[in-house]
């Protein structure tokens, strides 16, 4: 901002003297003077050139405008909005629902991550009702929802039956999404050696792997599945691999897979499978496609070796922002904490805190989370899907 003091230097060194009218100068009145003495070419460049003078000098006291100075406005408040689904168990519902905002319903999701364009994919290992007097569906779902709360369901698994070939996930563990709108799932366990009460037993011949679902919901095998394994990990391309136990998976920016194994292996975008014994399991990816995996020194970028924070007791329940943030939420509490470099560990939303914390909502355990590219914090809460808008840069 200029001031009168700042306006007489600059007429000073331009003509050596000023015009001063009160608290606001005048500019233009000296202006107007020079042009007019523009009689010849010469004095109208000498006097142009005094005005690109006078302009010059303004501009170093601030500007041409005498108000004060327009404070930095105060970043906006975190807000905490329902997208989808209902945070109150809807026992009247059989299953799982497809709609719009809180028409839609969810059951058991434990999976969650958001491509690039937005699209919020989630898992439901169990698509059973709550109501007990609707059939029972233990067929997992893949759903996409929109930024604006549209859910649809975009592609079933299968239930295993004896001798018969899967035809989509079965018991999957883990999702990613990649550039072009393809979403890969990860298939857990293999064979009935594995088999946990309440889950489906993989079909002999078959096991563990990493599924592809196309934008238009179209499953096929992408790595792994057909063989099953035998417990060996076996390099190889698409279903010339085979898996132990298939988990958590990430997409890294060059549009490889990186799949947790009990080892690490990756799957370049072509669906070629490999062992790198000697590297670290990853086990989150952030919103610009950097991987990080879990070290006795820290939460360390694969691609840097930046550390980002000290170990902390979460599983599989991380989400990771472009600028480095780190949030962290227990599948078994309701809460969601942000994680500083050093390890503090502050919350950020749940039940139970006062101050800047946003509440929760009803008491259900959260089943994922994820950060969105616009840096969005989504929650899943129980049987609804919620969204905090306004995070930390």
């Amino acid at each position: 901002m200029w001031t009168p003091q700042c306006l007489r230097l600059s007429y000073l060194a331009m003509a050596g003297r000023t015009i001063q009218l009160g608290e606001t100068t005048r500019i233009t009145e000296p202006i107007e003077r020079l042009l007019k003495m523009t009689a010849t070419p010469t004095s109208r460049t000498t006097a142009f050139s005094a005005v690109l003078m006078l302009a010059a000098l303004i501009s170093a006291c601030g500007g041409g405008s005498n108000a004060l100075p327009v404070a930095e406005p105060e970043p906006p408040t975190p807000v905490l909005q329902l997208v989808a689904g209902s945070l109150a168990r809807d026992s009247a519902a059989c299953g799982t629902k497809d709609g719009n905002g809180s028409e839609a319903r969810f059951t058991d999701v434990y999976a969650m991550t958001v491509g690039p364009d937005g699209t919020i994919y989630v898992i439901e290992r169990n698509s059973s009702s709550l109501n007990p007097s609707c059939p029972r569906l233990d067929v997992p779902l893949l759903r996409a929802i929109t930024p604006e709360g549209v859910v649809r369901t975009l592609a079933r698994g299968d239930v295993p039956a004896d001798n018969q070939p899967l035809k989509s996930f079965a018991r999957p563990t883990g999702i990613a999404a990649d550039l072009n709108g393809n979403v890969f799932v990860s298939d857990g366990h293999t064979g009935a050696v594995f088999a946990t009460p309440g889950y489906p037993v993989f079909p002999a011949g078959q096991g563990a792997g990493v599924w592809k679902v196309a934008k238009d919901g179209t499953v096929s095998i992408f790595a792994g599945v057909v063989g099953g394994s035998a417990g060996q990990h076996v390099d190889g391309t698409g279903t010339q691999a085979r898996f132990v136990q298939a988990s958590a998976i990430f997409v890294d920016r060059s549009g490889t897979l990186h799949v947790s194994d009990r080892v690490a292996r990756r799957i370049s975008p072509q669906g070629v499978v490999t062992t790198v014994p000697d590297a670290p399991l990853t086990i989150a990816a952030d919103t610009s496609g950097n991987t990080y995996t879990r070290t006795t020194n820290g939460l360390v970028q694969v691609e840097t070796g930046k550390t980002l924070a000290n170990p902390f007791g979460y599983s599989g329940t991380l989400a990771i922002s472009a600028s480095g943030h780190v949030y962290g939420a227990s599948q078994y509490s309701p809460r969601v904490e942000r994680i500083s470099g050093t390890g503090v560990a502050t919350p950020i939303v749940g039940s139970g805190y006062a101050g800047n914390v946003l509440p929760l909502g009803p008491l259900h355990p959260v089943g994922a989370i994820a950060v969105g590219p616009k840096n969005q914090l989504y929650i899943f809460n129980g049987y609804g899907l919620q969204v905090v808008n306004s995070l930390p840069q």
